[in-house]
């Protein structure tokens, strides 16, 4: 989730134990609870400025060039802001998590599995997180040998990141405060530099091969925040207005993301470096960049366990957050240290095949249950139709993905479709024959 989505999480989580009210898990939150949905918007802006972002725009810069990212960013984020402002307008309107909605559409079995998904992608995160961590302490540290060992910061930043998540939680949220005008002050400070020293070449065609193509492209930004867009009812679910927040959150993901995936290309095409940190050191931003680069992996790695632990409390509920925690920081760690970073493109291509349906199930059984009519959906540990829809949507992904699209030749997006269409198909096809059993009894 970009590292990002869960910055979001510490400023609407109310307080309680693991980090919420436990009053609202499975339940709706009160008119009493809920605030404006500009908060949420604001959140959401400054949490597109993570160090994985970062990194994305200038992998992107570096293998596409500056006009083809631009036109990857406009097509990614209409996909998110189509998604994000849509989850989030259901998510206000019905008061309730994520894990709720996905519990009614797939069933209790169902929901975990589906849970369990998301939280590993948030694990994944982490990984990617703690070594992006470790590169940055490195160059902090490089005048002293004892500490240019990899493993000894991932191992002790992951160490550091989990007990920030259990025991400082509310430093942390004070921690991210300040840290968002800092991140943004580093964006434009970069640009600044970038474009000073080396001019307005950027936008000119680009000079070797394009290394990425544009599809894979579009499925590289979408899978950084289509967990975050997945999730949005989180934190959507305390906003006072739905179409409010659905716009907020719709124009965070939709503008703001692409965005900073864009100003932090033209550093990294600039110099020829896709490395931010490289990048940086490139342009003589020292010691005061890397700090900030090392805050912001800290608070982003921390609360990036901080969401894997909640997901996972709802898959294990016998283990407390703090067992949880550390599980997901072993996890995560084993990931980083196993190269999870240097297959970046295809981790994320991989998240925008794979969690669109999820929506296009849950998204739909919300709308649904306004109108529910004859035969609803009774309780049972797995829905068949929404398994199966959920399936086909990742088979034409899949297809997207190795034919080159064939509904309309954007993975995220023909995903989402069939699982949505075929969804809506089941059900028609399971309330008609439940219409039938009526009728014949």
């Amino acid at each position: 989730m970009t590292g990002s989505m869960a910055d979001a999480a510490i400023h609407e989580a109310p307080p309680g134990e693991n980090g919420g009210d436990r009053e609202f898990a499975l339940s709706a939150v009160p008119a009493a609870a809920t605030a404006p949905s500009y908060k949420i918007g604001v959140v959401l802006l400054g949490a597109n400025i993570s160090l994985p972002t970062l990194v994305m725009g200038g992998e992107l810069g570096v293998k596409l060039g500056f006009d083809a990212t631009v036109t990857a960013c406009i097509w990614a984020g209409m996909i998110l802001a189509l998604l994000a402002g849509t989850c989030a307008y259901v998510g206000a309107r019905s008061r309730l998590t994520t894990y709720v909605m996905i519990i009614r559409a797939f069933g209790q079995r169902g929901g975990e599995i589906i849970n369990l998904l998301l939280a590993m992608s948030a694990i994944g995160w982490f990984g990617v997180v703690v070594v992006l961590f470790a590169e940055t302490m490195i160059r902090m540290t490089q005048a002293s040998a004892l500490f240019a060992s990899p493993s000894l910061w991932v191992i002790s930043g992951s160490i550091l990141m989990a007990y920030t998540t259990i025991v400082g939680f509310r430093a942390l949220d004070i921690l991210s405060n300040i840290m968002l005008p800092l991140k943004l002050g580093l964006i434009v400070w970069a640009l600044a530099v970038a474009i000073r020293t080396y001019g307005t070449g950027f936008t000119e065609p680009m000079a070797g091969a394009v290394l990425m193509d544009e599809k894979t492209a579009v499925s590289f930004i979408v899978g950084g925040w289509v967990v975050g867009a997945i999730i949005a009812p989180d934190f959507s679910r305390f906003a006072r207005s739905p179409v409010g927040v659905g716009l907020a959150c719709a124009f965070a993901l939709g503008v703001g993301y692409p965005l900073v995936l864009l100003g932090s290309s033209v550093p990294a095409i600039l110099t020829g470096e896709k490395d931010m940190l490289m990048t940086m050191g490139a342009l003589g931003m020292g010691f005061a960049a890397l700090s900030i680069i090392m805050l912001a992996s800290w608070t982003n790695g921390a609360t990036n366990l901080y969401c894997a632990s909640l997901m996972l409390s709802t898959v294990f509920r016998r283990f407390s957050r703090k067992a949880l925690v550390w599980l997901s920081c072993v996890l995560g760690l084993v990931l980083g240290l196993a190269g999870i970073t240097d297959q970046i493109v295809p981790y994320l291509v991989l998240l925008s095949a794979v969690v669109p349906p999820i929506a296009g199930v849950y998204l739909p059984r919300f709308f649904l249950d306004q109108h529910p009519g004859d035969a609803p959906l009774a309780d049972a540990d797995w829905q068949p139709g929404a398994i199966a829809a959920l399936l086909l949507g990742i088979a034409a992904a899949a297809i997207g993905h190795f034919h080159g699209g064939w509904l309309t030749g954007l993975v995220a997006i023909d995903s989402l479709l069939v699982s949505s269409l075929s969804y809506l198909a089941f059900e028609w096809i399971r309330r008609a024959a439940a219409r039938r059993a009526t009728a014949r009894a």
